[in-house]
């Protein structure tokens, strides 16, 4: 059975980092949302509306970040940082199984069409 085991190349643990990070990035940008909404920031109501959903914004993309990592389809932050158009580096890099497909009434489809 431990034959079974084959270990993480470099490239993968790079991989492995870097969705880790990005996900202890959303979790800190979660408590700073629970910071706002619950009334412990001292700022007037507009701001804290405007800080949260920025917040909520930048959790959005580092959900999408975290997904094209896990596929593979981003294996580096270097080429992260360079990008700063949420459309580039979302619409870019997705492979067209992660893509939504509209649905017409009266037409048949196929399930997984890719």
């Amino acid at each position: 059975m431990a034959d079974l085991i084959v270990p993480a190349t470099k490239e993968q643990m790079a991989s492995i980092q870097l969705y880790a990070d990005l996900l202890g990035e959303a979790k800190i940008r979660i408590g700073i949302i629970n910071h706002f909404i619950t009334g412990k920031a001292e700022l007037p109501g507009p701001l804290i509306r405007e800080s949260a959903f920025l917040q909520l914004r930048m959790l959005c993309e580092l959900i999408a970040l975290g997904c094209l990592v896990a596929h593979g389809d981003i294996t580096r932050r270097t080429k992260l940082r360079k990008e700063w158009s949420a459309y580039r580096i979302i619409a870019g890099k997705l492979t067209p199984r992660l893509l939504s497909i509209a649905i017409r009434p009266g037409r048949e489809f196929a399930i997984f069409p890719y």
